[in-house]
């Protein structure tokens, strides 16, 4: 993990967002599955802040479609690169923090408790929080019903 985060903050201090976003799914992926431990509390909240920064990356490099050379400074096209790595890392963060936000909504008190450790299995369920309900596509917006809980395609499957 210390390896993992060096090479993070590389990225970051380089402002190098074409390295930085996998490395960061890839972190947010990792304290899923570590948790909080003895001696090592990880809060919802510190989870949920560190999955904003890697949408963020994501964001920027989709918008751009570009990433800054490192050696020259200039803009240079990213030619049908995966952004966000692994895409497990992607969904099942994604899927967590859709969880944890809807909980969060209901118990404003639950962002300062200690995130938990998930199995491989509990992630891959939690792609549920970002599949529509009605189309099973995975979307990163996805707006959810506050009566039935269920959500749907935010192009209006509903």
């Amino acid at each position: 993990m210390q390896e993992l985060l060096q090479g993070l903050r590389s990225a970051e201090e380089q402002e190098d967002d074409l390295k930085a976003s996998p490395l960061q799914w890839m972190y947010c992926h990792l304290m899923l599955l570590t948790g909080s431990r003895p001696g090592h509390t990880l809060k919802v909240s510190a989870f949920l802040a560190e999955v904003e920064k890697a949408k963020s990356i994501k964001a920027r490099l989709d918008s751009w479609g570009e990433f800054r050379c490192p050696n020259t400074g200039g803009w240079t096209p990213v030619d049908n690169i995966t952004l966000a790595a692994d895409e497990s890392n992607y969904w099942c963060s994604l899927g967590v923090a859709a969880q944890l936000r809807d909980a969060i909504s209901r118990y404003q008190a639950f962002a300062d408790t200690g995130l938990r450790g998930f199995t491989t299995h509990h992630l891959e369920k939690a792609r549920k929080y970002v599949r529509c309900h009605r189309c099973q596509e995975l979307s990163e917006k996805l707006l959810t019903c506050p009566g039935c809980l269920r959500a749907n395609d935010i192009d209006g499957y509903g």
